[in-house]
């Protein structure tokens, strides 16, 4: 979580640049979307902040409008061409990703811009909407219901409509040498896992194991007209559900906030975290940075992801890009005299120096520029 953290405004300004026609997006239009790129110190400009890493961005004054633009610098655009070799050497498994959740969904359908939200956790390509999802019209149907647009699911297919947890049940039992055992329907209990230290009263454990005696509810069977909503078993299912999609991201963990959209698609309740904290033994609730991610505990040895993805190790690699670029900003401060404290503050004048006279800065920028930018994906 902290990892992501730090690279959140960097993936944000790299897929905003990334949208632009020519590969580069004038610096005004990033300064109004600061909140959004997750820069949200008054102290520091997104100019400021680019500055401190010049191995990643460019700026430069555009001789069309002598203004200040961006542009990714060639090491940036060589990580992120690798990044698309990484995706696309993925993407049968981001096709299986997104049939599955589409499978999981009510109506079996699930609004493209939430999709679009969340592509990132999920392994999606950055134009998966307009590239992978047209390259297989038997699996996803764009479909327009209202203002909204939606992607459905073209087939049923049995053979991937099987959940993680029902997966590795039927690898235990053949490891037990049961055979192929029968999951949905019958009393599995999820694994539990608490923190150290934790421990659940007398009376949780007892209702914990009651409940754990309920039927497995498969997310990939419609139990809404079966369940009646507010019992133990309609919480049974949701969790269920929950349980898969975290499984089906690459780090599974997720964003409350990239959940929640998916009320209406999944059936979620209003407040969906509170049934995270029902459930400590299964999901871990982070509030690292003031932002809750849900995490899943059996996903984690430690603090360590269990299943290795080649896009976690593509994150890794943007991380030393962004420390590699602290590094060059430091020795650059050290060469001009300043102190580590001295250098975000002289960073800070020369760039109110540069962007007081310009008319973007005085908030007269023309407001089609900036409705050009699509919004970016969460990460």
């Amino acid at each position: 979580t902290e990892r992501d953290k730090i690279l959140r405004p960097f993936m944000r300004i790299i897929d905003l640049i990334l949208q632009q026609e020519g590969l580069s997006i004038k610096v005004a239009i990033l300064e109004k979307k600061r909140w959004e790129l997750s820069i949200k110190t008054r102290k520091l400009s997104v100019k400021s902040f680019m500055k401190r890493y010049p191995n990643i961005f460019v700026i430069f004054t555009n001789p069309n409008d002598h203004q200040p633009w961006c542009k990714l610098t060639d090491k940036a655009m060589g990580l992120v061409e690798e990044e698309k070799a990484t995706l696309q050497g993925s993407e049968d498994t981001a096709v299986n990703t997104l049939r599955r959740m589409l499978m999981m969904a009510m109506g079996r359908k699930i609004r493209a811009d939430h999709l679009e939200s969340c592509r990132r956790i999920f392994g999606f390509p950055h134009d998966f909407l307009d590239g992978m999802v047209p390259k297989y019209p038997h699996y996803f149907r764009p479909v327009r219901d209202g203002s909204h647009v939606f992607i459905e699911l073209g087939e049923w297919d049995n053979s991937i409509a099987i959940s993680e947890f029902e997966k590795r049940a039927m690898e235990d039992g053949i490891k037990k040498g049961l055979g192929r055992v029968e999951v949905n329907g019958k009393p599995f209990p999820f694994k539990i896992s608490l923190s150290s230290g934790m421990a659940l009263r007398k009376k949780n454990l007892e209702i914990l194991e009651n409940w754990q005696k309920l039927p497995y509810m498969s997310p990939y069977h419609d139990w809404n007209s079966s369940v009646k909503k507010g019992t133990p078993l309609s919480e049974k299912r949701l969790v269920c559900l929950l349980h898969e999609f975290l499984c089906l991201t690459i780090e599974k963990k997720a964003r409350l906030r990239v959940i929640q959209p998916f009320r209406d698609e999944f059936q979620l309740p209003q407040k969906v975290s509170h049934l995270f904290e029902h459930f400590p033994g299964i999901f871990y609730m982070s509030h690292r940075g003031g932002i809750k991610t849900i995490m899943l505990r059996e996903g984690y040895r430690r603090s360590r992801l269990i299943e290795d993805h080649p896009l976690v190790r593509m994150k890794e690699k943007y991380l030393q890009m962004v420390y590699e670029g602290r590094r060059m900003c430091s020795d650059r401060s050290n060469e001009k005299g300043y102190t580590s404290e001295e250098v975000d503050d002289v960073d800070d004048m020369e760039d109110d120096e540069e962007i007081a006279h310009s008319d973007e800065y005085m908030g007269m920028v023309d407001s089609s520029d900036d409705d050009s930018v699509e919004e970016t994906s969460e990460m």
